[in-house]
């Protein structure tokens, strides 16, 4: 018996442990893109549901075991009744907290597998309560613990049900009735008037678009106040994009309205929020807590704990267990209820709470709330990972047991991670991307009035047109190519200028420089956001082909040796077909066409230019899933500047607007 106590203590405190990381570690994700979050993350995530569902395995076993023994006087002892007291309090971490429904989308997917398991870990739970009845106070404030558990493991169930893709769906399909004269309540009431007697005639409405509020505006910007209800309306209507939804013409008009009227800050502060509730709504409870039938759920189990605690701890049974066994169950307890009060504080200052409060004009509590800023951490990582392919050919970092890992193949994945950095997305690249995707809003509403408009050659210019623009069209051939190859050409001819520039121009060198490692990270880390190519043979030829020019070359002055290199000599056939998919010959000459241009500033304008053009086109070929994929890792910039493309109507996410014939019925 000792040996199982020692277990089954073991595992109930590990399981507590394992949520309490969880409850914590799960909200930090949303906003720290880091491996190590994403680590713990996942292992209490994982650990969490298997350690409760070995340890409730380990008590009905035991008691089985009891009732199995051929003595028939055998009886549930102090210890046995005490374990099977702890089997609801399994039940009840199953359900997990707040913060952390699901790891993945997939997890979502998954929601049948987690309502089968909560019949079963049901059932395992009710029948260790009829094993281990004794009609004494400890069997009977079982009961409210395990009616507790089933609450928080079926709130956890109803919530990945609901954010499934199939349902997440079916809740955002909206079913429109066209009110023109064909419609059939329309003629039935028609006949029905013209057969009393009326003269009944009808009448077309003209339908006139609505201006957005100018209350919401201060200048350029939105009030503060207002902010976030704003992000929440815009959220209500985009959030249709994440499981690919199509949307109507009136919804972009009224979203460019708002955004071609307000700064880059408040544009991306309206994103951030809007990604902040997708995450909330993908991964928390957030769907069940933030309504009434949430609200009445938390309260009931709750107090059924708090119950609990209270009339254990006036029982005179506990003299009759250990101190040990005491110990965890009130430590089963308090974490329980530590558990309610932290989900509770995190849901008072979370968004959904605040624009709850405004939309009831509760502004009294209001005040409350946001003076004691609780919880008031960021809604992304505000993050972009860096990644330069000349920086990693140079080999300067080397992985430790190279040859013990070279042995599972896993070195180079290793190599690859060790030489990703991260940087805070620079307020000046916000503002240029902003300026730069406003001047092709402006572009397409002036072709639109001439009669010219075509979107689909906007959305696949990848840099021709920047080119176009600032006089270039020599240098057009680099975005000609495959998409893969366009983006290493550009991204090596960028890291070579930068290296052999001054620093007169450090602003914009250092967007191109950012824009550039960051499309660089995502071609060879996030392949499955771009369209489908030959990015990762052409990473690995580039790279073999840079390694043998620094064997020989050597590993000083190489942006510069580069360049003289592959621009001073004719490339022979036979390099060429020895490296294979490499672009490095043309990186060199792209390079060298950049470096003969005389304004600088120009130059750098154009290049930033080239690099928001290649961004705008990975964003729109990427779908809803993905982006949202996305959120759980602290975000990705390329997901903010896809709903940025979104609310100015710059992609294809919209239907062509019908004229619609509305009508009424006139009575005389």
């Amino acid at each position: 018996m000792t040996a199982v106590t020692a277990c089954i203590s073991w595992l109930q405190l590990t399981s507590s442990i394992k949520i309490v990381l969880s409850a914590k570690s799960s909200f930090f994700r949303k906003y720290i893109a880091r491996t190590w979050i994403k680590f713990v993350v996942w292992s209490a995530y994982l650990a969490a549901d298997s350690v409760a569902t070995i340890a409730l395995g380990v008590i009905s076993s035991n008691l089985g075991d009891i009732y199995s023994n051929d003595d028939q006087d055998s009886s549930v002892n102090a210890d046995v009744e005490l374990y099977a007291f702890w089997a609801p309090f399994l039940l009840l971490h199953l359900g997990g907290p707040d913060t952390i429904t699901a790891y993945s989308l997939e997890d979502n997917d998954l929601w049948l597998r987690h309502f089968l398991g909560l019949l079963v870990q049901a059932l395992g739970t009710f029948y260790i309560l009829l094993m281990a009845w004794t009609s004494s106070r400890l069997s009977i404030l079982t009961i409210p613990m395990i009616f507790a558990g089933l609450i928080k493991y079926g709130e956890r169930t109803w919530v990945l049900r609901s954010a499934s893709s199939d349902r997440l769906r079916d809740s955002m399909r909206v079913t429109r009735s066209d009110p023109s004269l064909g419609n059939s309540d329309l003629i039935e009431e028609y006949n029905l008037k013209d057969a009393e007697g009326y003269n009944v005639i009808p009448n077309r409405v003209i339908e006139v678009q609505l201006p957005v509020d100018s209350v919401l505006f201060e200048g350029d910007s939105i009030s503060k106040d207002s902010e976030l209800l704003t992000a929440y309306g815009l959220f209500q209507i985009f959030k249709c994009l994440f499981v690919d939804f199509i949307l109507g013409t009136r919804d972009r008009d009224t979203s460019q309205t708002i955004f071609r009227s307000i700064s880059s800050k408040n544009a991306f502060n309206l994103i951030e929020m809007e990604c902040g509730f997708m995450y909330d709504l993908l991964h928390t409870k957030a769907m069940l807590v933030y309504n009434p039938w949430g609200f009445g759920l938390r309260f009931v189990s709750f107090s059924l704990t708090c119950i609990v605690l209270v009339l254990f701890s006036l029982a005179a049974e506990k003299q009759h267990y250990s101190k040990i066994d005491l110990s965890i169950t009130f430590l089963l307890l308090v974490v329980a209820i530590f558990l309610e009060i932290y989900a509770t504080l995190m849901s008072l200052s979370s968004d959904w709470t605040i624009v709850w409060l405004n939309m009831h004009n509760k502004t009294s509590v209001l005040r409350v709330i946001t003076s004691l800023q609780l919880f008031r951490n960021p809604r992304w990582s505000n993050s972009m990972a860096q990644y330069s392919l000349l920086g990693f050919t140079l080999k300067e970092k080397h992985v430790v047991c190279h040859t013990m890992l070279n042995r599972f193949s896993i070195v180079e994945e290793l190599e690859q991670q060790r030489y990703i950095t991260s940087v805070e997305v620079p307020i000046t690249l916000k503002e240029w991307i902003f300026d730069h995707l406003k001047e092709k809003l402006k572009k397409m509403q002036k072709e639109m009035e001439s009669g010219t408009y075509n979107l689909g050659a906007l959305n696949i210019a990848r840099g021709k047109n920047v080119l176009q623009d600032y006089g270039h069209s020599e240098l057009k051939w680099s975005t000609e190519v495959e998409f893969d190859q366009s983006i290493f050409i550009w991204h090596i001819a960028t890291e070579i200028c930068c290296n052999l520039e001054d620093s007169s121009n450090q602003s914009k060198l250092e967007m191109c420089k950012l824009m550039s490692q960051y499309m660089l990270y995502l071609v060879v880390m996030k392949p499955s956001m771009l369209p489908v190519g030959v990015g990762q043979f052409i990473f690995e030829d580039t790279c073999a082909e840079a390694v043998k020019f620094y064997s020989t070359g050597g590993k000083t002055n190489v942006h510069r040796n580069l360049l003289l290199q592959y621009t001073t000599r004719p490339q022979l056939l036979g390099d060429r077909y020895r490296s294979k998919k490499s672009v490095l010959s043309d990186a060199c000459r792209l390079a060298h066409d950049l470096t003969n241009i005389s304004n600088k500033e120009e130059k750098w304008s154009m290049i930033a230019g080239v690099w928001v053009e290649i961004l705008a086109y990975v964003a729109n070929q990427s779908n809803g899933r993905q982006h949202a994929e996305q959120l759980r890792g602290g975000g990705e910039f390329i997901t903010h500047l896809w709903l940025l493309l979104a609310h100015l109507g710059l992609t294809h996410h919209f239907q062509i607007s019908q004229p619609r014939a509305v009508a009424r019925l006139i009575l005389r």
